[in-house]
């Protein structure tokens, strides 16, 4: 679920600190850095290469079990595909609503699992995910459905044993950005697996492939002057519902798109819709926060902070840019600068999206919901912690606040043999949060892993969707 479709979604450092950290995101931006095994070291691990040994302990398995959590617990066996949600009580059983973002996030899951050595066997189960996705599965003799829009769109959800529809299909139908995630997410494992000689059949590649070039990406363009987007479309009718505006995590649906024309060798209206509202960032609305400059879709609101993460994850074009490397290190500031003025411990921070509980004021009974928080949108003090971990590209010092936030038992859930960092009120911080979303969870390995010497921030600048210019004089996409 999104910040765009529910339609809302501290800075306690001295000056030196605040210089050190400039220094460090100038120099990601110039150099970026380096990733994989095959690749040389990152900078931007410099947070785990320098811990303690104690301390480096608990990171390795803050994130060893982030995405064995992910890739076991939130995934089915037989299909390969992710859950949208779990319950926290592992007696709970599954309500088997998958959901088609969480399982582009799996793919990368899969992919940083191998790279990390957290799991053997990742590349055969990105390969189960992408044929069962694609409807070429079969479980015990019957077809794996793969329901598809007329233009290409995938569900966002649907039952994950079957394939075929359930409520949440009904309800959301056909979604761009769902869409999106997941072919970024097969993107990504499919330039992994090839660059690490595992695809050498080209089986992952062109299924990607394949997810990517069958949706036609332009019909997600609402108002090509105006930069909208929509969101869905109706499961029965397929007629389009509801628009969003630049700036939000609607950027990877342009993203993907322009990728798209690129691949087939032909410029169309999504490569128009990156050039006129994505390709010059900095003409981007912004909303200030405390004399942060922050992107924006709306002058009324802020966005909540997964968005910039989701964006610098998936999409090249971005993780290449310093406009938007700046913007995410302004959110991570603002965000910080927020709580600050909420809490002493200068740790425990991060506006993101997922489960909220708490307490009635009135009766004291407890009751949950789902929050995308932001800046004054956080009413219960919400901490995120996946959040915190989003934000390592530019901050991997927050490496230091997860650690401590697990040293003092805080935020600390556990599933089977899984200890998992997740969403807790500072208001009530015995009151625990049962239900955790896995697309908003993702940001936790994701940036984790940014923090492993033998991935860095140059993983994603390497392995995720970059398109090329275009150039209208020669028709053809610049070489870079």
């Amino acid at each position: 679920m999104t910040e765009a479709q529910l339609k809302f979604r501290r800075f306690l450092a001295d000056k030196t600190l605040a210089m050190k950290n400039a220094f460090l995101l100038s120099f990601l931006i110039v150099f970026g850095g380096a990733g994989c095994t095959h690749l040389q070291r990152s900078p931007s691990s410099v947070a785990a290469e320098h811990l303690n040994s104690e301390d480096h302990i608990i990171y390795e398995k803050l994130l060893k079990d982030s995405l064995l959590f992910y890739n076991r617990a939130l995934r089915h066996a037989d299909s390969g595909q992710y859950y949208d949600a779990i319950n926290l009580d592992p007696a709970s059983p599954p309500d088997y609503n998958s959901s088609v973002a969480s399982t582009g996030m799996g793919l990368i899951a899969l992919a940083l699992a191998d790279a990390t050595g957290a799991e053997q066997g990742a590349r055969a189960k990105a390969l189960q995910s992408l044929n069962f996705i694609l409807g070429y599965g079969e479980i015990r003799g019957k077809r794996y459905e793969s329901i598809r829009s007329g233009t290409g769109w995938f569900r966002h959800w649907f039952d994950a044993r079957t394939g075929a529809n359930n409520g949440g299909s009904r309800g959301d139908g056909f979604s761009t950005v769902d869409t999106a995630i997941l072919a970024a997410g097969a993107q990504i494992a499919a330039n992994y697996f090839a660059a690490t000689g595992q695809d050498a059949d080209g089986q992952i590649r062109r299924l990607a492939d394949q997810i990517l070039l069958s949706v036609q990406w332009e019909t997600a363009v609402a108002d090509l002057n105006k930069g909208r987007l929509y969101l869905n479309y109706e499961l029965e009718t397929g007629k389009a519902l509801n628009t969003t505006a630049v700036f939000n995590e609607y950027l990877i649906v342009a993203c993907m798109g322009k990728f798209a024309d690129e691949k087939r060798g032909i410029p169309g209206a999504m490569t128009e819709m990156w050039n006129r509202h994505y390709g010059q960032p900095q003409n981007i609305l912004r909303k200030d926060y405390r004399g942060l400059p922050l992107m924006t879709d709306h002058p009324g609101h802020y966005l909540s902070s997964f968005t910039v993460q989701f964006v610098h994850y998936l999409c090249g074009n971005a993780n290449h840019s310093s406009d938007y490397l700046v913007n995410m290190d302004n959110v991570r500031k603002a965000d910080q600068l927020w709580f600050s003025d909420k809490t002493a411990k200068s740790y425990m921070w991060g506006l993101g999206a997922g489960e909220v509980r708490f307490r009635d004021p009135t009766t004291g009974a407890v009751k949950s919901s789902y929050r995308a928080n932001a800046i004054n949108e956080n009413e219960h003090l919400i901490v995120s912690p996946h959040i915190i971990a989003g934000f390592m590209p530019v901050y991997p010092d927050g490496l230091r606040d997860l650690i401590t936030m697990k040293r003092n038992k805080e935020c600390v859930y556990n599933y089977d043999s899984y200890e998992l960092l997740w969403r807790c009120s500072l208001n009530d911080l015995d009151l625990k949060i049962d239900r955790l979303q896995s697309i908003d969870y993702s940001s936790m390995f994701l940036g984790l892993a940014v923090a492993h010497p033998r991935v860095g921030n140059e993983f994603f600048k390497k392995y995720a969707p970059f398109s090329k210019d275009w150039n209208p004089y020669k028709k053809t996409f610049l070489i870079k």
